[in-house]
C-alpha cells in the first residue's frame, strides 16, 4: 500500500465530503480514491470514513490531523525539489515596502529561476559592512550619481491648508511672537547631503530658523509631531499612505530619495539588475534611473 497516496485520498474525502469531489481534485477517478481510503483503514486496522456521511470516523478524526502534515510536508519536499535549480538570493529591502509587491518580486524572481528571501531591514543598513551580518544583498540609499532608482520626496502633512506643490517660504507666514514654529522633519534615511544641504541652503535664503529644519529619530517620531503640532515630513508619498499623511511636492526645489544595489556577491547583484530591475522599481514605489 501506498501510504502517502492513501492519506492523500482521506484527506481530499474529508474535506470535499464526497468521494467523487476527492477524486476529481486528486485527479484520479472515484473507484481508485475508494480503493485508497479502503487499504488505509485495512493496513489501519480501523475505519477513518463513515461511509453514510463521508465524514471522518471518531478515529479518523483523531488521524486527519497527522495524515494532512504528511501531505503537506510530501508537498514541500516536491517543492524544494523543483527548486533545486534555482539561483538562492536573500535581499534585504527597506522596512516601508508594501507585502503585497515584496510577494510578487518572490513570484516574479521565482519564474527568472531565482529562489529569492527577501528581509525587511532599517535605513541603516546602508551604512553596515555588507559582509556581515547576512544577508549580503541589499537596496540601500545612495548618492543620485550611484544610483539606480529614485523616489520624489515632497512633505506630508496631517492637516494641509492648500493643496499643490509646498513651498518652505510659507514657513514663515507665522509672524505672531506667541505663535508655534512650524517644522519640517527629515527622516534618518534622507540625512544624508545630497539632501540636508540643499534643505539647509533653502531654509536659509527663506530666512527660517535653523531649528525649522531638523532631523527626526524615526519615521514614527516625524508622523507624530505631524499629528500633535502640525509639523511638516519629507517623506515618499508611500510613506505619507502609510502613516495617513497627506503628500505635497515640493515646489522651490526637486529631492529623490535614490537607491542603489549593493552586495558582497557581485553574480547576485547582477542578478538581480538583469531580471528583477523593474519589478525592484515597484516595490520601492521608484523610477529606475538607468541601466
Amino acid at each position: 500500500m501506498n501510504l502517502l497516496a492513501a492519506c492523500e485520498a482521506f484527506v481530499h474525502v474529508c474535506d470535499a465530503g464526497s468521494f467523487t469531489v476527492a477524486a476529481a481534485r486528486i485527479g484520479i477517478p472515484q473507484s481508485a480514491a475508494s480503493r485508497r481510503v479502503a487499504a488505509l483503514e485495512q493496513h489501519l486496522g480501523h475505519i477513518v470514513i463513515d461511509r453514510d456521511n463521508h465524514r471522518p470516523s471518531r478515529f479518523g478524526a483523531t488521524l486527519l490531523p497527522y495524515a494532512r502534515r504528511l501531505t503537506q510536508l510530501a508537498g514541500r519536499i516536491e517543492e524544494i525539489a523543483g527548486q533545486s535549480h534555482l539561483q538562492a538570493i536573500t535581499l534585504a529591502v527597506p522596512e516601508g515596502c508594501p507585502a503585497q509587491k515584496v510577494a510578487r518580486l518572490i513570484r516574479d524572481a521565482q519564474k527568472g529561476s531565482i529562489d529569492l528571501e527577501v528581509v525587511y531591514a532599517g535605513w541603516e543598513l546602508g551604512h553596515k559592512d555588507m559582509s556581515d551580518p547576512e544577508p549580503r544583498t541589499a537596496l540601500v540609499p545612495s548618492p543620485p550619481d550611484l544610483s539606480a532608482w529614485a523616489i520624489p520626496l515632497g512633505v506630508g502633512q496631517a492637516h494641509p491648508e492648500e493643496t499643490g506643490p509646498f513651498f518652505l517660504d510659507c514657513l514663515r507666514s507665522r509672524r505672531r511672537v506667541d505663535a508655534p514654529t512650524t517644522r519640517l522633519w527629515i527622516l534618518p534615511e534622507d540625512d544624508v547631503s545630497h539632501i540636508r544641504d540643499r534643505l539647509y541652503h533653502l531654509r536659509d535664503s527663506n530666512g527660517l530658523k535653523p531649528g525649522q529644519v531638523e532631523r527626526a529619530t524615526s519615521a514614527q517620531a516625524a508622523a507624530l509631531a505631524a499629528f500633535r503640532d502640525d509639523d511638516l515630513v519629507l517623506c515618499t508619498p508611500g510613506e505619507a499612505q502609510r502613516f495617513e499623511l497627506h503628500w505635497r511636492p515640493l515646489g522651490e526645489v526637486r529631492l529623490n530619495r535614490t537607491y542603489a544595489i549593493t552586495g558582497v556577491d557581485s553574480t547576485e547583484v547582477a542578478t538581480l539588475k538583469d531580471k528583477l530591475w523593474a519589478r525592484i522599481a515597484d516595490v520601492l514605489g521608484a523610477q529606475a534611473i538607468e541601466y
